[in-house]
């Protein structure tokens, strides 16, 4: 299927039905007997550029288990970290794919309320920079 198809049906499907995700497959094939077939799913955001964190988190939870930036419309994460209440730093990443799962140097962390920092900047260059606290449930 080739690109603007492609893009033509995402898009008419996202004005027709106001989807929030919206799934896309595609089936190619390759002779008679062998074909691929893909989907992915879209998550779509009406909202501007931005750096979303949950306030809360489980580890070893079956949702919410690790604390990670959800950036939206950013292009590059420079930094993410995550404070403990004495203002020392119990994780980095410049990664929205790693998060903190509440350990540091393996030790599981008391419940509690830690600050986190994350600043990126969007695809027009635009500096985001959000700041927050989280709270650790065990």
């Amino acid at each position: 299927m080739g690109h603007f198809l492609l893009t033509k049906l995402l898009l008419d499907n996202l004005i027709r039905n106001k989807a929030r995700v919206v799934t896309v497959s595609s089936k190619a094939q390759f002779n008679l007997k062998k074909f691929d077939l893909d989907t992915i799913n879209i998550k779509v955001f009406k909202t501007a550029p931005d750096i979303f964190v949950p306030n809360a988190f489980r580890p070893g939870g079956s949702r919410n288990n690790v604390l990670r930036p959800i950036p939206v419309g950013i292009a590059t994460l420079d930094y993410f970290v995550v404070y403990n209440r004495w203002g020392q730093m119990v994780f980095q990443s410049h990664s929205p794919e790693s998060g903190w799962d509440g350990t540091v140097a393996g030790k599981p962390q008391d419940a509690g309320a830690f600050v986190w920092m994350a600043r990126g900047r969007d695809y027009t260059g635009r500096t985001v920079m959000r700041k927050g606290t989280a709270i650790l449930l065990r």
